[in-house]
C-alpha cells in the first residue's frame, strides 16, 4: 500500500473514531434532564356562583402583563360578587400532558398576580382540586395584598401530596376561587400552576 493509501486509511479511521465519540457525546448531551420545571397555563375557566367579566382565559390570566397601578380591562378576569350581588365561586382548568405528564411530581405552586379588595374588607380563598379524597383543598388567601392600590403576586403551595391534585386519567389539575361575601369584586391577571418534577426512578 502507497503511503497517500495509508495516510488516507489512517485519516478514515481517525474520523470514524471522532464520528463515534461525537455521537457518544451527543447521546448523552440530549439525554432527559433528571428534574425540571414547567409552568402551566390555564385552559379554560367556569364561574358557578356570582359572574366574571367574560375575558377568554387565553387573553387575560395567561400572561402577567399588570403592575402597579395599570388597570386594562381586556388582560386580566374579574370574578364578581359585588356585581352580581352575590358571593363568587369558580374554578379554572390546567393539564399536565406531554413528556410532564409521565414523570414524577415534586411540589407544585399557584402564582397569581391579584388586584382587590383588602382582606379586612372581604376573603378571597384559592383551592385545589383534590382528587384522592374528592374535595377542594384550601391554599390560601388575599391576606398579603395591599388592596387595590397596587397589583400582588400571591403565590401557594398545596401541603398535600402533589400527585393528589392530579387527576391521574387526563392530567388535570382544578383551581378554584371563592369569596366569603358579596362586598366586592376581584382582578386576576395571571394564575399559573408551577410544576417541579424529575424523571421517574430519580
Amino acid at each position: 500500500m502507497s503511503s497517500n493509501r495509508k495516510s488516507l486509511a489512517a485519516l478514515s479511521l481517525q474520523n470514524l473514531a471522532c464520528a463515534l465519540l461525537i455521537g457518544n457525546l451527543g447521546s448523552y448531551s440530549y439525554a432527559q434532564p433528571a428534574s425540571g420545571t414547567a409552568t402551566l397555563a390555564p385552559l379554560a375557566y367556569k364561574t358557578v356562583i356570582g359572574k366574571d367579566n367574560g375575558q377568554p382565559a387565553a387573553s387575560s390570566i395567561d400572561i402577567l402583563d399588570e403592575s402597579g397601578t395599570v388597570n386594562v380591562w381586556a388582560k386580566y378576569l374579574q370574578f364578581q360578587a359585588r356585581s352580581a350581588h352575590s358571593t363568587y365561586a369558580g374554578s379554572r382548568d390546567y393539564y399536565m400532558t406531554g413528556d410532564v405528564a409521565s414523570e414524577h411530581l415534586i411540589d407544585l405552586t399557584v402564582k397569581v398576580n391579584y388586584l382587590g379588595p383588602l382582606y379586612s374588607l372581604q376573603v378571597w380563598t384559592w383551592y385545589i382540586h383534590n382528587w384522592t379524597t374528592n374535595s377542594w383543598d384550601a391554599i390560601g388567601t388575599n391576606q398579603a395584598s395591599p388592596g387595590w392600590g397596587s397589583w400582588t403576586i400571591l403565590t401557594f403551595t398545596p401541603t398535600g401530596h402533589p400527585a393528589d391534585y392530579v387527576r391521574t386519567s387526563d392530567g388535570l389539575i382544578q383551581i378554584g376561587t371563592s369569596s366569603n361575601n358579596s362586598a366586592d369584586d376581584a382582578d386576576i391577571d395571571y394564575e399559573s400552576v408551577i410544576v417541579n418534577y424529575s424523571a421517574k426512578g430519580k
